[in-house]
């Protein structure tokens, strides 16, 4: 097969790459980038700054989240709504067999039940809003030409290699200061899903899910935040703090998590465990502090 990975440098992009190099050994993958001078380190891979034509495309290039959105929604739409839509187009015109458009779980509402991909959503941030966006022009493309468009909207990703977001703040502030410390009292559920199950996730999605279909991508084990927090408190040898009235709304204070019984029907299950990820995240991080 040829796959093509847009955003290979990544975080998500790099696992990507070495899933595929396992499960489908003699692969030409071709990672698009914008920088080549970056370069692909280990990766199997050729880098280039152009789509060609391959039989599965995987968009995970783009940038930001929620919180840098709210500074910025101009460029929230430019690394999430107009990028994919300037990929869709190539992709359609290099004649790419298969596009996997990745998405997020924050287009859901918050709720103590699952949420699931035919289900209410809840645009509540320009992060959100774009990638909603996104889906819904990668749809109506593959409604209006016959482009086969599959959307995976993640959930939580965690692991080795990442800087950012939740496990890694959390992680890095605590060996730093001696203390794990939360914005809530760490009720909410979310769930976690390590990075290499991610990719395998994604890999089900591309080879047996269904053109014009949506597939949440988690682990299908939504975990207490405060739960979590302890398991790097006593790894780490921190304190755990709290705050002492923790927030009565917003995010930090709501369960959120998808239901992923449409991605179990493709066959996937998780293969990491969240404490042995957990462990391996931390050493990581502690090594790249």
């Amino acid at each position: 097969m040829k796959v093509t990975i847009t955003g290979a440098n990544g975080f998500i992009g790099q696992a990507m790459a070495r899933h595929v190099t396992r499960v489908a050994p003699g692969s030409d993958i071709v990672g698009v980038v914008r920088d080549l001078a970056d370069g692909s380190g280990d990766l199997p891979l050729r880098l280039t700054q152009k789509i060609e034509a391959s039989d599965v495309l995987i968009h995970l290039a783009g940038r930001g989240g929620i919180p840098e959105s709210l500074k910025d929604p101009a460029g929230a739409f430019d690394t999430s709504c107009r990028l994919a839509v300037e990929t869709l187009e190539a992709s359609r015109a290099a004649g790419v067999g298969c596009v996997v458009l990745v998405s997020t779980c924050a287009v859901y509402p918050f709720s103590s039940q699952p949420a699931r991909e035919d289900g209410p959503l809840d645009l509540n941030s320009p992060y959100a809003e774009a990638k909603r966006a996104a889906e819904i022009y990668g749809l109506t493309c593959a409604d209006l030409t016959g482009q086969d468009v599959r959307v995976a909207r993640l959930a939580n990703v965690y692991g080795p290699g990442q800087r950012a977001l939740f496990i890694h703040d959390v992680a890095r502030r605590a060996l730093q200061t001696g203390q794990v410390q939360l914005q809530s009292n760490g009720l909410e559920k979310r769930d976690l899903i390590h990075v290499d199950d991610t990719a395998d996730a994604l890999w089900h999605v591309a080879t047996k899910g269904r053109a014009g279909q949506i597939y949440n991508v988690g682990s299908g084990d939504p975990l207490r935040i405060i739960d979590v927090a302890k398991k790097i408190s006593a790894a780490l040898g921190a304190d755990l703090t709290l705050p002492e009235q923790a927030p009565g709304t917003g995010d930090v204070t709501r369960d959120a998590f998808p239901a992923t019984d449409r991605l179990g029907a493709l066959g996937f299950r998780p293969a990491r465990g969240f404490d042995d990820g957990l462990a391996e995240t931390l050493d990581w991080i502690g090594k790249n502090t």
